[in-house]
């Protein structure tokens, strides 16, 4: 959806096989539900290919499901291996604020690789590399206050660079510039990184939906309207709870973890066919056919 790298950049494929599956686990934490999505996707995926990424997604909110003892709505089936997110709703919101970091990070570090094959990797030092180094200290500050040390050299860093960089007789405007393109960065990268707590809330939405559905069959006194409840409950969540996930998940890889160093300056590989063969025998030979005059 976003583009093909180019050969000087870094292709995440690899690193997506694994992002996004637990990423759209997390926010989607159900062993049945999972199940679901799994099976539609093994059943569906030679009719539809494109459904395939579906099985991974599902796997992972199957495992997620057995963490936060989530299943079909049901939280009595199994035991929670790690907690219930209801019962401890900060922690839920931290763990994905925490891989958003370590996203954010590996962003970072990837334009610094690709500054490298560009033969740029001077000018990353000089400016780029004081913005992950200033970006390091800010996390680091409310736990490490000696951080802050970190985070004024990291300044001086970046507009020692700058003016290093900057044509001689403009350098007053190249540190105004400077100034102006450091707000935004460090803006950028505070609101991306702020980003990730939406998975921690899907997840606690998912804990509450399936609650309420649960608390809504068990107001209806005939069994065979519980059941009605509970499954139309459950597909209804199935439906809409995918996709918004999905939707999340694509937007998390796109805008906050692509961005930092994917520029998609290359193209698809499209194989060139075979050309058609000229005056085929009838032997099965090819070769030139005859024109009489």
């Amino acid at each position: 959806m976003w583009g093909t790298p180019g050969r000087l950049e870094v292709d995440p494929s690899g690193i997506l096989a694994l992002v996004v599956p637990l990423l759209f686990g997390y926010m989607f934490p159900d062993i049945g539900h999972g199940l679901v999505l799994a099976l539609f996707a093994l059943i569906f995926s030679q009719r539809w290919p494109q459904v395939r990424f579906l099985l991974p997604c599902g796997v992972s909110a199957m495992a997620f499901g057995v963490l936060f003892r989530e299943a079909f709505g049901f939280e009595d089936v199994i035991p929670a291996l790690w907690l219930s997110p209801l019962d401890d709703p900060m922690t839920v919101l931290t763990v994905p604020l925490l891989f958003g970091v370590f996203l954010m990070l590996l962003g970072l570090a990837f334009a610094g690789i690709e500054a490298r094959w560009r033969g740029e990797l001077r000018a990353w030092l000089a400016v780029e590399a004081a913005v992950l180094l200033l970006y390091v200290s800010l996390l680091l500050a409310p736990f490490l206050p000696a951080a802050l040390g970190l985070t004024g050299l990291a300044l001086l860093h970046y507009f020692a660079g700058n003016l290093w960089l900057a044509p001689s007789g403009q350098r007053a405007m190249a540190l105004v510039g400077a100034a102006g393109q450091l707000l935004l960065s460090v803006f950028e990268l505070v609101m991306n990184t702020l980003s990730f707590l939406r998975v921690g809330a899907f997840a606690l939405a998912h804990a509450a939906l399936s609650h309420a559905i649960m608390t809504l069959a068990d107001a209806v006194e005939q069994p065979i309207a519980w059941l009605l409840v509970v499954l139309a409950g459950n597909v209804f969540s199935v439906v809409l709870e995918g996709l918004v996930v999905f939707v999340q998940t694509t937007r998390l890889v796109l805008f906050e973890f692509f961005i930092r160093f994917l520029r998609a300056e290359g193209r698809l590989f499209r194989p060139v066919r075979q050309p058609p063969e000229i005056g085929k025998s009838s032997s099965g030979r090819s070769g030139l056919a005859r024109i009489d005059p």
